[in-house]
């Protein structure tokens, strides 16, 4: 399976359950236009608890791991979990957003994209995509002077 493969497999489950979703991370920053290798997916995904159990019922256990009791950890914890598609190595960083006004504002700003020929999906905004990375790179450094 190839990366795009199991994009397009995701987002048809995350629409088939109608659970507000965008993808981020390297997945977006790649297709808005910076190059870079990657071999993950990351996701956020407005997930209710009631919700977990036919969410993991979309990723057959012969196909892909997926732990439903972290799936719940992560919904009571906003956290996140992983989907692992062991045939390829390919993996799924699924994020539970805290509620915050920010979070809830991203979703506001979602973009639908077409990342393959014929579907389209929900991405995160280049502008969120951006705030995003420089968070990340904030906490990196401020990480590594703690360490020092």
């Amino acid at each position: 399976m190839e990366p795009s493969e199991l994009l397009h497999f995701l987002i048809g489950a995350l629409e088939r359950l109608q659970l507000r979703y965008f993808v981020t991370g390297s997945t977006v920053t790649i297709f808005y236009g910076e190059p870079r290798f990657t071999n993950d997916i990351d996701v956020v995904v407005d997930l209710p608890d009631n919700a977990a159990k036919m969410f993991c019922a979309q990723f057959p256990e012969q196909h892909f791991y997926l732990d439903e009791e972290a799936v719940r950890d992560a919904i009571r914890h906003k956290s996140q979990f992983d989907i692992i598609h062991p045939q390829s190595g390919l993996k799924i960083d699924v994020i539970i957003p805290e509620s915050s006004d920010f979070n809830r504002s991203r979703f506001n700003r979602v973009k639908r994209v077409q990342p393959g020929p014929d579907w389209d999906a929900a991405f995160a905004s280049p502008e969120d995509a951006i705030i995003k990375k420089m968070e990340y790179s904030v906490r990196v450094v401020l990480k590594s002077i703690s360490a020092i």
